[in-house]
């Protein structure tokens, strides 16, 4: 398909294989006629003049039939199209065919295309169409006098109507930057399904939500059309059956072409991507049996769709337009040294005497520490906030010592609480729960056991839960809280709120925007349109093996599409992952260490990342393992933290993410558009860590960025960019990394 210059002109026209006449109703026609009033044929010059002139008008009449402008205040715009035309456009860079029921928005100046297959069998290509006016209303006077604003809606638009079935208002959106259009389907019921498909052919996309077995590139995954909305990853996805999308996502994905797209939050979006390897990203609006409350209006499909001339601005152009960037960041101490947790150690019943000989290990050794988090099944019920007496006898003074000591200590806060706990009938009472339409207090099951909802749209539910948050906090001396859970899967169809909710992933938001009223050491495990409160963002802890199946390889991947749907700020760990939960020797209470090699790896990725969790020490190897692991950690303080200093700031003025891929620096570098096993710290470092059990060699890419060269500081050597090094020697106690200069 043939593409125009973006610069030509944006008024929508009818395509060139258009049927060339028909007749409008509201204007009517054109009735002449010529009457001889002489007796005797007029001369044939005469005869020819009037034929040119009748032809001349002719050509009008259909003329004006064929399109209807409008002219208002110095702007132009087609209103509405009363032909059976094939295709209807906006310019030369966006084209709806009727005929192939195909959305083309390109751009040939930078020689690409994104295609958008409509597949609702409400489309077809015979639609009886209606005019923009018809659809949008009819400006008034004053309005066609100068209030152009107003006058917005009716410029660069096409509208389609298939009566009785959908509508179509394809119009290009006044955004600074790159070139946007929005695209706003409805259908007449909201029992019906609306559903356009992305070819994913001819570039590498990026986006949308962190997955169980990460892939980077997107196309790579193959996930079957569900519900997008948020589910926690690991053991929980697994028993589903098939692969969910994450516990942080957005309604958002970028191309390597440049290309960007941005779907409505109050769409009930079902999303597949390459399901069945049909390389499509397939956008499905659905009420139907799904977690999305049905609505009264008509059921509507809307998106936007950006383009840019690479995927680093049309991104940036989309968080600037379409998302709200914070303006103050997580506490500093968190970009700069490691937080110890119990959560490596002991998930199912942690005891006291396992939280005081972490502590006094990490002291004794003189390890640098952000926050000590005590992680697990702390408490008597589900939810609770006080320590299981039985394991935790003395409670207040193994918090008051570790605060003596230094230590920071934050523990984990659920959004539920176990019915028949201590304070369930106080905030029962004062309506602090979900409930079902009887206005009886919703069950979930977790563990075994019922709990209820924390409703966080009820400014009293807050209330009550900031009031116990902070007794605890007073009375126990913790200074954080990691906010766990939170995912939409808890939100079963039925379950309802004070504020309505329409997208079930808004329950994240609200649960976020609670937990960032508790200061900047705050850490949350699920979001959803959240950037703006700043927070660390827990990735979830990883699975002790070398895969992509949430192990060591899965780290990269659910970084680098985190900081690209705005939340660079991340919390990785713990290093070497954490036990499968059958794996776990609940009634020995049993730690396994991570494997050695695994371990020393695990960390040697971690450093450069803008957070990270330690739970097993490096004293319980052995003094090699003891050594590596001092040299990297200075190595962090010294050297990495003040890059990630210079990056957080570039992020809350840009956008940047924090860690970036290698196609942010090159982005016609294709072989950079792919790689999943390297990473960007600002635009300083490039990192190339081994991941691969035994190797002791790896491959890396240095990508060509203009007269950049990258240093090997370690070597004293120094290489050009747009080559491999193959067979790169990397001991194990050495961490490939080159810095940009």
């Amino acid at each position: 398909m043939s593409t125009k210059d973006e610069d030509a002109d944006t008024s929508p026209l009818l395509s060139e294989n258009s049927p060339t006449s028909s007749e409008d109703p509201e204007i009517g026609t054109t009735k002449l006629s010529i009457q001889n009033t002489q007796k005797m044929a007029l001369p044939r010059r005469k005869l020819l003049r009037c034929a040119k002139v009748l032809a001349a008008v002719a050509i009008l009449v259909v003329t004006i039939a064929f399109v209807k402008m409008h002219y208002s205040g110095g702007h132009q715009g087609v209103l509405g199209f009363r032909v059976f035309a094939t295709s209807y456009k906006i310019g030369d860079n966006v084209e709806y065919n009727l005929r192939n029921r195909l959305l083309t928005f390109s751009d040939e100046a930078f020689n690409k295309i994104l295609s958008v297959e409509i597949l609702d069998e409400h489309v077809a290509s015979d639609a009886d169409l209606d005019s923009c006016e018809a659809i949008l209303g009819v400006p008034s006077k004053e309005e066609k006098k100068g209030r152009t604003k107003d006058l917005d809606k009716y410029l660069n638009t096409v509208c389609l109507r298939w009566k009785d079935k959908a509508q179509l208002i394809l119009r290009q959106s006044r955004t600074k930057g790159s070139d946007c259009y929005s695209v706003n389907w409805t259908a007449v019921s909201n029992q019906d399904t609306l559903e356009n498909c992305v070819q994913l052919d001819g570039a590498y996309w990026y986006g949308g939500s962190v997955l169980d077995g990460d892939h980077w590139p997107l196309e790579d995954a193959s996930i079957p059309m569900q519900p997008f909305t948020s589910s926690p990853l690991g053991a929980f996805t697994r028993d589903l059956g098939r692969k969910s999308y994450g516990p942080v996502l957005e309604r958002m994905w970028i191309n390597s072409a440049g290309f960007g797209i941005v779907v409505d939050s109050a769409v009930p979006l079902h999303v597949s991507v390459n399901a069945d390897g049909d390389t499509l990203l397939c956008l499905r609006a659905k009420y139907g049996r799904s977690r999305y409350k049905p609505s009264s209006e008509p059921l509507s499909l809307n998106y936007s769709v950006c383009m840019d001339r690479t995927a680093k601005q049309v991104h940036r152009h989309i968080l600037e337009n379409f998302l709200t960037l914070p303006h103050v960041p997580p506490h500093d101490q968190l970009l700069r040294d490691p937080v110890w947790s119990t959560r490596g150690i002991n998930m199912y019943n942690l005891t006291e005497r396992q939280v005081f000989t972490l502590q006094t290990a990490v002291k004794a050794h003189k390890l640098p520490h952000s926050q000590f988090h005590i992680s697990g099944n702390l408490t008597h019920t589900l939810g609770g906030l006080y320590f299981d007496w039985a394991r935790f006898p003395h409670a207040h003074q193994m918090m008051s010592e570790i605060a003596e000591h230094g230590f920071n200590v934050s523990t984990t806060v659920f959004p539920f609480l176990e019915m028949g706990a201590a304070d369930y009938e106080e905030g029962k009472q004062i309506g602090a729960f979900l409930t079902v339409q009887n206005k009886q207090v919703a069950g979930l099951s977790v563990s075994n056991k019922t709990v209820a909802l924390i409703d966080f749209t009820n400014p009293e539910a807050c209330d009550w839960f900031t009031k116990r948050l902070e007794t605890f906090r007073k009375e126990t001396g913790i200074r954080a809280f990691h906010f766990h859970s939170g995912e939409a899967i808890s939100l079963s169809t039925g379950r309802e709120t004070t504020v309505p909710l329409l997208n079930p992933s808004d329950y994240s938001t609200y649960y976020a925007k609670f937990a960032h009223s508790f200061g900047d050491g705050t850490i949350v495990s699920a979001a959803y349109q959240s950037q703006q409160f700043g927070l660390m963002v827990d990735i979830g802890a990883r699975l002790s093996n070398w895969g992509y199946n949430l192990g060591l390889k899965s780290i990269i991947p659910s970084v680098l599409t985190l900081g690209l749907l705005g939340y660079p700020f991340l919390l990785v760990g713990p290093v070497g992952g954490v036990p499968l939960p059958d794996s776990f020797n609940r009634t020995a209470n049993a730690l396994t260490l991570p494997d050695r090699e695994l371990y020393i790896r695990w960390l040697q990725l971690s450093i450069f990342l803008p957070a990270f969790e330690i739970s097993v020490g490096p004293w319980q190897y052995d003094a090699e393992v003891e050594t590596i692991a001092n040299n990297l950690l200075k190595l962090r303080t010294e050297f990495i933290y003040p890059i990630l200093q210079t990056a957080t700031k570039e992020f809350l003025h840009t956008g940047a993410p924090i860690i970036r891929p290698l196609w942010w620096m090159a982005s016609d570098d294709k072989t950079a558009q792919r790689i999943d096993c390297e990473f960007l710290v600002s635009n300083k470092l490039l990192v190339s860590p081994v991941l691969d059990e035994g190797a002791r060699e790896r491959s890396v890419y240095l990508p060509k960025v203009g007269s950049v060269k990258w240093r090997d500081e370690s070597r004293n050597k120094v290489y050009t960019g747009g080559q491999w090094l193959h067979n790169y020697a990397v001991d194990l106690k050495d961490v490939a990394f080159f810095i940009a200069e």
